[in-house]
C-alpha cells in the first residue's frame, strides 16, 4: 500500500508541470505497452508469487528453516538496505555485461525519466532481478522480519522516486542527498539511463558505485536519455535476444 501511494503521489507531482502533461499525452502505444504490464507484474504478479509460491516452496522444501535467524527490527532493516543492496549492485552491473545486456536493455529505451518508466521491462526480466528470491527468502527465515520488510517498502519507493523527473537541474538538494546522504538521486539514475550506460549502479544507496569507482556525481540531468535500438514491439516484451544494440 505505501509503495501505491509513493506512486500515485510522485505520478501527481508529475502531472502537476504543464510539460510533464504534453509529455504524459504524447507517450506512444509502444511506450503504454511496454510499461502498464510490467507494473501489474512486478506490483501484483511478484508480491502473489511471494506470498502464495515461494512461500510455500520454501515450507515444503526446509520446513525446519522457518523462523529459524533471530533478528530485531534494526538489524533486519539495515540488511535489507545494505546488504541486499550491495547484492543488487552487483545484480545490475552483471545485467550490463555483453552476455546479459539483452535481459536489461529494454529498460534503458526510455526517451524520458518518469515514475512509469520504473516497471519498463521485457515481461520475463523481473524474474531475474535478485529482489524476488532474496527478499522473500530471508521473509521466510527471519523470526522478526519486520524491519527487514520496512527495508524493502523503502527500497521500492526509491526505485519510484530515482525514475522520476524531480531535482533535473542545478539543486542543493542534489548535492546534499547525494554527497551527504550518499543517496542514489534521480539526476544520478539518469546519468545511469544516459547513451554512456557506465556509471551510477547502485539502488538506494552510491557507496558501492563509489568503492568499485562506478560513481559518477552530476548536479544536473543529461540532456539525452535512453537508447535506441532496431527490436520489434514483440522482440521488447517476449525476446530481445534476436536483435538490438
Amino acid at each position: 500500500m505505501i509503495e501505491l501511494a509513493a506512486f500515485i503521489s510522485l505520478y501527481a507531482f508529475y502531472l502537476l508541470s504543464n510539460t510533464n502533461k504534453n509529455k504524459f499525452m504524447g507517450r506512444s502505444l509502444e511506450e503504454w505497452v511496454l510499461d502498464i504490464p510490467n507494473l501489474w507484474i512486478q506490483g501484483i504478479i511478484i508480491p502473489l508469487m511471494h506470498t502464495y509460491i515461494l512461500y510455500k516452496f520454501y515450507y515444503y522444501f526446509i520446513p525446519s528453516y522457518q523462523n529459524s535467524i533471530t533478528i530485531s527490527f534494526w538489524p533486519g532493516l539495515i540488511f535489507n538496505l545494505f546488504i541486499v543492496d550491495y547484492i543488487y549492485y552487483w545484480n545490475h552491473r552483471l545485467f550490463h555485461t555483453k552476455k546479459f545486456w539483452p535481459i536489461h536493455l529494454v529498460h534503458h529505451t526510455a526517451k524520458q525519466m518518469d515514475v512509469l518508466v520504473t516497471s519498463r521491462n521485457t515481461v520475463w526480466t523481473s524474474f531475474f532481478i535478485v529482489y524476488i528470491w532474496v527478499n522473500s527468502l530471508m521473509i521466510y527465515l527471519l523470526d522478526n522480519p519486520q524491519g527487514y520488510i520496512i527495508g524493502i517498502t523503502i527500497t521500492s519507493c526509491l526505485d519510484l522516486w530515482r525514475h522520476s523527473n524531480f531535482f533535473p537541474k542545478h539543486s542543493p538538494l542534489q548535492n546534499f542527498l547525494a554527497r551527504k546522504l550518499f543517496i542514489i538521486t534521480p539526476v544520478d539514475h539518469s546519468w545511469h539511463h544516459s547513451s554512456e550506460l557506465r556509471s551510477n549502479f547502485g539502488a538506494n544507496f552510491n557507496i558501492f558505485d563509489k568503492i568499485h569507482g562506478t560513481y559518477e556525481f552530476h548536479s544536473y540531468a543529461p540532456k539525452v536519455i535512453g537508447i535506441s535500438t532496431n527490436l520489434t514491439l514483440l522482440q521488447k516484451l517476449f525476446n530481445p535476444f534476436r536483435s538490438g544494440k
